[in-house]
């Protein structure tokens, strides 16, 4: 099946007003025969931006409900339910943490990268203004998605869980636990591959469905191209065709 070629300057036009350090004209996303986005751009701000575009296509609801949970909204579109996301959320105190450390402990760079997504994410919800779950979450901004990461670390951890005992009066093992399953990586030499080339290949166990779901894509800029995956609603390749290629790793390392 030949590629179905996207042109963003086409799927933008109703945004072209929208103010941005990104030109869409200079952003290019292919999907191949399997939907796997293919994201050309002339710099990283610019695959941040038709990265975030990419991963709206797919599923924005899911990206909105992560964002909604990591800065204490997911109780405006889920009521009762969402409340006890917002409570953890507002516990741990995220945004006063990434207020404090974001001018300060992110590079300039990043931060121009970081920009870009969320102006693509902008001109996404803007172009399609029935998908938004909650309008007070707009504007998209580097801080509110830094926010959300930092619960995600918090949930990671399963301090979550914590949580959840010391509001019900309980105590838990707080023990290590030896495991066999979780993420595992191997490294190929490039003595060992038929092109030459290093690989670094991983299987970050996620699930197929849920706020932790990888999604498949590739990103080239006129520095570097990275593919693999992405976790929804993330910023961050977890999963790359070269070692040290981690164009948009700003997600787990950042705060």
């Amino acid at each position: 099946m030949l590629l179905k070629k996207l042109s963003l300057l086409l799927l933008l036009s109703i945004t072209a007003s929208l103010q941005a350090q990104v030109n869409p004209k200079n952003v290019e996303i292919i999907r191949d025969a399997f939907g796997v986005p293919h994201i050309y751009a002339k710099t990283d701000a610019g695959a941040a931006y038709g990265l975030a575009w990419a991963n709206a296509e797919d599923d924005f609801e899911t990206m909105q409900m992560g964002y909604l949970a990591g800065n204490a909204l997911l109780s405006k579109h889920l009521g009762l339910k969402g409340a006890s996301a917002d409570f953890v959320t507002q516990l741990i105190q995220s945004a006063v943490y990434v207020e404090a450390n974001y001018d300060t402990e992110v590079s300039d760079d990043f931060k121009k990268v970081l920009e870009g997504f969320c102006d693509g994410l902008n001109a996404y919800a803007k172009a399609h203004p029935k998908e938004v779950l909650v309008k007070s979450l707009l504007p998209f901004t580097p801080k509110k998605l830094m926010t959300y990461t930092y619960l995600q670390l918090f949930v990671m951890s399963d301090a979550d869980k914590l949580v959840a005992a010391i509001a019900s009066n309980k105590t838990i093992d707080l023990r290590p636990k030896e495991s066999v399953t979780g993420s595992n990586t191997f490294a190929f030499n490039s003595k060992k591959t038929q092109d030459g080339s290093v690989y670094l290949a991983i299987n970050p166990h996620q699930p197929l469905e849920s706020l932790f779901k990888v999604l498949c894509l590739a990103a080239v800029t006129a520095l570097i191209p990275a593919g693999g995956a992405i976790a929804e609603a993330n910023t961050q390749v977890v999963t790359n065709q070269s070692v040290g290629v981690q164009l948009f790793e700003w997600n787990w390392n950042s705060i």
